[in-house]
């Protein structure tokens, strides 16, 4: 079972704040399939009691949806499954919100779950540091800076979001596709940076 919405629509602040903690990150992305708080304690090597105000909170923000219940005992446990595939601002949200809250937010909630996502990656595949990664065809990380003109800054910018667009759809039903994670940042720098 995977999330019914492509995209989860932000309006406020308060949301954008539940994503800047990296237990809710993880959850969330863990949440990608159907889980039990059992289930993502297990997967996440936490114990349980550690994970149900996070749960609770993620729920309450409809962030993660109950979508099927099951007796575990003598008790009913709750499955939860990510309300959708994607997190973004609404318009809303960047209508109403000062610059430095939309920033802070969304920069927060973006290098927050990457932060806790890569970190998961790597201690999945028993890599403890970069260095240790021989297959770099795989990965790469870096940053690059360098000088465009306002219209090759925009053409870049559209080639990266098509270039994205085109690999995200490429294997959508290959059983042998993995997941990958992909973040870009391209912004014009400020001019005393040079």
């Amino acid at each position: 079972m995977k999330p019914n919405r492509e995209v989860f629509w932000i309006d406020d602040e308060e949301t954008f704040e539940l994503l800047t903690d990296q237990t809710r990150i993880a959850i969330i992305e863990m949440l990608g399939e159907a889980r039990s708080v059992t289930a993502l304690a297990e997967a996440m090597g936490v114990p349980r009691t550690r994970l149900y105000h996070h749960v609770k909170l993620l729920e309450e923000a409809g962030l993660i949806e109950v979508v099927d219940t099951r007796k575990a005992g003598a008790l009913t446990e709750k499955i939860y499954l990510a309300a959708a595939s994607s997190y973004r601002p609404s318009e809303k949200f960047l209508a109403n919100a000062r610059p430095s809250q939309q920033r802070d937010a969304i920069l927060g909630a973006i290098f927050g779950s990457t932060q806790v996502d890569f970190a998961r990656a790597l201690k999945e595949q028993g890599i403890e540091g970069l260095e240790e990664h021989s297959d770099h065809k795989r990965m790469t990380l870096g940053r690059m800076v360098f000088e465009l003109t306002p219209d090759r800054l925009q053409d870049l910018v559209s080639e990266l979001e098509a270039l994205l667009e085109r690999y995200a759809k490429m294997c959508e039903d290959d059983p042998a596709a993995i997941p990958v994670a992909a973040v870009t940042l391209v912004y014009p720098r400020a001019q005393n940076s040079r």
